[in-house]
């Protein structure tokens, strides 16, 4: 995979929601969230069964810009203001954010440790647990 030449799903999604619509800069909180969810599917312990390139591009390309983008505090709060997300998503999400944050610059912040480190591994098991609740808070929802 050229990673380099592949615009990313959040990009390409950023893109459409600029494109689609004239509005002023706000997006709403339907796209806010496709967002959310969007960085999220970038990281979790399934990226341990991919290639080296492709968790670099993962964790290196996409989650990374998309934690500071989308896993902050104030979009955490608007997605809970408008009942998207609970505020145990909110206080998991920002864990999340906090520790992957924790590693970079250190001599965590590359591919091998990603596979051994047991701090990589929990950044992983937290962002499966999220996507799990968030699971179960949508479908308790439509029932």
């Amino acid at each position: 995979m050229v990673c380099g030449l592949i615009l990313s799903k959040s990009m390409e999604m950023i893109m459409r929601i600029m494109d689609s619509k004239e509005r002023s800069n706000a997006i709403n909180s339907t796209e806010r969230y496709e967002l959310f969810e969007e960085a999220l599917s970038h990281c979790g312990k399934f990226i341990l069964n991919l290639a080296d390139e492709d968790i670099e591009y993962h964790i290196f390309e996409e989650f990374d810009g998309d934690c500071t983008s989308f896993l902050n505090k104030y979009n955490l709060n608007l997605l809970r203001q408008s009942g998207k997300i609970t505020m145990e998503i909110v206080d998991m999400a920002l864990e999340l954010a906090s520790k992957f944050r924790a590693l970079e610059g250190t001599e965590l912040w590359n591919m091998r440790s990603i596979r051994k480190d047991e701090k990589w591994l929990e950044i992983m098991e937290l962002s499966d647990r999220i996507k799990s609740e968030l699971t179960q808070f949508t479908w308790g929802d439509r029932q």
